[in-house]
């Protein structure tokens, strides 16, 4: 109905001539397959045939073109078309065309009113031209309209659709391990999702430590113990759990330990660092720091606190770290950044979620070993 409506308006029409398409036309979208190559790789070359193409109609159109990518494609993919273009058309990016990435959120079966309806519309760009014509191709929406940065607009689309897929493991895990114990499995989940503050939520979404505490590795333990038991294989959940052991990747961490700091790793349970005040926790801590510093005959600079804890603990650990003299200190959950501090503001006590990307999985049980065996 929609198809033919617009057909007998005149607002839709076919070609196969790019020629005629471009030349009559300000913007175009780039919609073509991504399929996998042999090895899983993302297979661009229909996004950057396209480019080619529309680059060879550019050579002798006249005043400024745009185009967008609407296909799904890797982080870089937005510079080579615009390479191609440059390249084919002798045109310069921005002030005879640009390209943006416009990544779609739409499902088979619900297109039409996924696109009148979206969670938001996404513009990777710099250019101001193409901005402006996509916002006005989009103004009819009533939804968030964000211009983002190019790379982070291309790679959206991959992180939404894989978070989904993990929804869909996690889900089927969980029901697969309440059939086995004969438990509802449609009533654990729907009250499961009625959790919006932490469930279905912002919350453990932000990049930073892995899960730390004392309750989270404990019950993902019981849980696969319980699976196991049952002969039932819960791949999805068994990769959030790893050893006790710390990955310290971290650009930051290896440059500390490339300048000789020592690293103090410290323990304080949830009851007592709501008993203890500041004044006596930083004597606690300084006494753990002065013991290492007589262990490995030097200065400890970095503190780090392996037990999580709610944001409203936060000003009480990070005044005792300070007062205990630590230059640096790291948290393992990402908890203490729900606040939203900028660390370099905070004397340079550094919060989790904030720095560069790490891959640091650790138990809070296990720290004090997998830090000896990063320190040697």
């Amino acid at each position: 109905m929609l198809l033919k409506d617009a057909l007998a308006k005149g607002r839709l029409t076919a070609t196969t001539d790019a020629e005629t398409a471009i030349n009559t036309t300000e913007l175009s979208l780039i919609c073509v397959g991504t399929p996998s190559n042999s090895n899983d790789g993302l297979n661009a070359t229909g996004v950057l045939a396209v480019a080619r193409e529309i680059g060879e109609v550019l050579k002798r159109k006249a005043g400024y073109h745009g185009i967008a990518i609407r296909s799904t494609v890797m982080p870089g993919t937005v510079e080579r078309a615009t390479v191609i273009i440059a390249e084919v058309s002798g045109k310069g990016p921005g002030r005879d065309f640009g390209v943006a990435s416009n990544p779609e959120f739409l499902r088979e079966g619900t297109a039409v009113l996924d696109f009148e309806a979206p969670p938001f519309t996404i513009v990777g760009t710099s250019d101001a031209c193409i901005e402006g014509l996509l916002r006005c191709l989009y103004e009819p929406l009533d939804s968030p309209y964000l211009v983002v940065d190019v790379k982070v607009a291309e790679l959206l689309k991959y992180a939404c659709n894989s978070f989904h897929a993990v929804k869909v493991t996690f889900a089927n895990e969980i029901g697969s391990l309440c059939k086995r114990l004969g438990v509802g499995s449609y009533s654990l989940m729907n009250l499961f999702i009625k959790d919006c503050k932490l469930n279905i939520s912002e919350q453990y979404l932000k990049p930073g430590f892995a899960f730390g505490d004392s309750c989270l590795p404990k019950d993902l333990r019981a849980l696969s113990h319980a699976a196991k038991q049952l002969d039932l294989e819960m791949p999805g959940l068994d990769a959030a759990e790893q050893d006790l052991f710390a990955f310290l990747s971290w650009p930051e961490f290896r440059e500390l330990k490339k300048q000789g700091f020592a690293i103090s790793s410290h323990t304080v349970e949830h009851p007592i660092m709501t008993l203890i005040p500041s004044d006596q926790l930083s004597h606690e801590l300084s006494a753990s720091k002065a013991a290492i510093e007589q262990q490995v005959g030097g200065n400890c600079s970095c503190f780090v606190y392996p037990n999580g804890g709610s944001s409203d603990l936060s000003g009480v650990v990070v005044e005792a770290v300070r007062a205990a003299g630590y230059e640096f200190a790291f948290t393992v959950t990402n908890q203490f950044c729900s606040r939203g501090q900028d660390p370099l503001l905070l004397d340079r006590i550094y919060m989790p979620g904030q720095l560069s990307s790490a891959a640091f999985h650790v138990r809070a049980s296990g720290f004090q070993g997998a830090l000896k065996q990063w320190l040697k």
